[in-house]
C-alpha cells in the first residue's frame, strides 16, 4: 500500500540525515554499516532508489569500505530480488545496481564471500537489452 511506502521512504530519509553529507554521498567510512544494515531493510522500490542514489554518489573510499564491510552480500540479495521482474521499476533498479556493481572495487577475494558472479551470469538470460549491454561491457 501507498502509505507503508510512503512512511518507509520518511523512515528512510530519517535515517540518512544522519549518515549522508551536503552531496547525498555516505559522509564518513563509518556510515557506511549503518547505511548496509537500512539497506537490507528496505523493501519499497522508492526507497530502494534512494539508496542506489547515495551509493551512485559514494567515494572511491566509501566504496572501497561498502566491499570490505560485505556490502557485495547486500547487493546481491537486491540483485537476486530484482532479477526476473519485469516491471520497468525493477528494471531502472538492476540498471542503476549494476552500475554501482562496475564501480565497486571488487577483487577474487571478494567474490568468494557472496554470490554476485553467479547473480551477475543469472542475469544474461534476462530479456532486457538494456541490462544486457551494461553485462556485457
Amino acid at each position: 500500500p501507498k502509505v507503508k511506502v510512503d512512511q518507509e521512504f520518511q523512515q528512510l530519509q530519517e535515517k540518512l540525515k544522519y549518515l549522508i553529507d551536503t552531496s547525498g554521498s555516505l559522509a564518513r567510512p563509518d556510515s557506511v554499516r549503518p547505511f548496509l544494515k537500512t539497506m537490507i531493510a528496505t523493501e519499497s522500490p522508492k526507497s530502494q532508489f534512494l539508496c542506489l542514489k547515495v551509493l551512485l554518489k559514494s567515494t572511491p573510499l566509501i566504496r572501497t569500505r561498502i566491499v570490505e564491510e560485505n556490502g557485495l552480500k547486500v547487493l546481491n540479495v537486491w540483485l537476486m530480488k530484482f532479477t526476473g521482474r519485469t516491471e520497468p521499476v525493477y528494471t531502472e533498479l538492476l540498471s542503476s545496481l549494476l552500475r554501482i556493481i562496475l564501480n565497486l572495487p571488487i577483487k577474487a577475494a571478494s567474490l568468494k564471500t557472496c554470490s554476485l558472479s553467479q547473480s551477475v551470469k543469472t542475469l544474461l538470460g534476462h530479456s532486457n537489452s538494456q541490462l544486457k549491454y551494461l553485462i556485457d561491457t
